[in-house]
């Protein structure tokens, strides 16, 4: 049995003095939140039997939460092997380059979640604890899939989960960054320029800068040159729709901006480590 919800589910963190806290867990029909919040998007939420997870990199640009219910997977990163135990979550860091293996068929509940903030987390595998009440729920979900508010209640449970493994590796972020005003506006306006990407030079006069002035300036602030952040935006969405939509490879790279298939595959190759059509199967309702 599967369950799959759609990514109306949001988690909201309040920055105070370079600390974070989980202070409220809703369900809204916007994806994001603007302000000093932190959301975060959940694109996949399931439960699944496993039968074939032995995939040799699953890194990707989106955190995962793991609630096994039976034993018989294993995570290995950094040549450690982690075994999935059941009822004991994993919560695995956007970023994290690992992978899987099996002994024998399993089940675990599962969600992908995009966390929309300037936080980063160092990549790993970490296991935390669940109160007894998130369990129960969890097991009345395994034990009674069919009934109708199945789907509502996965979600809003592994929504806690999430907030509960966000605060267990907070200790673990690499930094908190708060960006200028006119840098966030400059993401904002890459984002919704995907399709048809934008030259330095037409971002620039948007903001009524030199194209100099406005590659020194957020590289400054941001890390990198805007049309480097801008490559990972276009190829982090072409990963969000390779999972979640059934468009064709040609109408992902039409989407995401780029000239023709062979273009999109070469820098999504570089980028995530694998073509994209073996990225769509290692990331789809098996993992």
């Amino acid at each position: 049995m599967i369950y799959i919800i759609p990514s109306f589910f949001i988690l909201t963190i309040d920055i105070i003095d370079d600390y974070e806290y989980i202070t409220n867990i809703m369900a809204r029909m916007n994806q994001y939140i603007s302000g000093n919040n932190v959301s975060v998007d959940i694109s996949a939420c399931l439960y699944s039997e496993i039968i074939n997870w032995n995939i040799e990199s699953l890194y990707a640009p989106f955190g995962r939460v793991y609630v096994p219910s039976t034993s018989g997977g294993d995570i290995i990163f950094n040549g450690k092997k982690y075994h999935l135990k059941p009822m004991h979550p994993i919560i695995i860091p956007p970023y994290t380059d690992f992978s899987s293996r099996q002994s024998n068929n399993f089940s675990k509940f599962y969600c992908h979640f995009q966390l929309k903030s300037h936080i980063s987390f160092t990549p790993g595998v970490y296991e935390f604890r669940l109160p007894e009440h998130i369990i129960d729920v969890f097991n009345e979900l395994k034990k009674y899939p069919d009934q109708a508010d199945s789907s509502f209640i996965l979600g809003t449970t592994m929504l806690e989960c999430i907030s509960i493994g966000i605060n267990f590796i907070l200790p673990h972020r690499q930094h908190y960054h708060k960006i200028s005003k006119r840098n966030e506006a400059i993401i904002k306006l890459m984002k919704a320029n995907i399709r048809n990407p934008l030259t330095n030079q037409e971002i620039g006069s948007r903001f009524k800068l030199a194209e100099n002035s406005l590659v020194r300036d957020f590289k400054n602030d941001i890390g990198v040159p805007p049309q480097k952040y801008y490559m990972q935006i276009r190829l982090e969405y072409a990963c969000k729709l390779l999972i979640e939509k059934e468009m064709s490879l040609e109408e992902i790279s039409e989407e995401c901006g780029f000239w023709d298939r062979n273009h999109f595959t070469r820098f999504f190759k570089k980028q995530w480590l694998c073509p994209p059509a073996e990225f769509r199967r290692r990331n789809r309702t098996i993992v």
